[in-house]
């Protein structure tokens, strides 16, 4: 019984320590792609100018 408890709880951590990394890579794949946003605008700008 207490085994099984704990392959639980650890299943619970592994699953939270998945979504953490998941959360992690979104946030970076989202800065990352809105800085390449920013730097094409800025390129766009860049063309525009005299």
């Amino acid at each position: 019984m207490v085994k099984k408890e704990s392959d639980e709880s650890s299943f619970k951590l592994r699953r939270r320590q998945r979504r953490n990394l998941i959360e992690l890579a979104l946030s970076f794949i989202h800065s990352w792609s809105s800085s390449m946003v920013k730097r094409a605008d800025w390129v766009k700008h860049r063309q525009w100018l005299p």
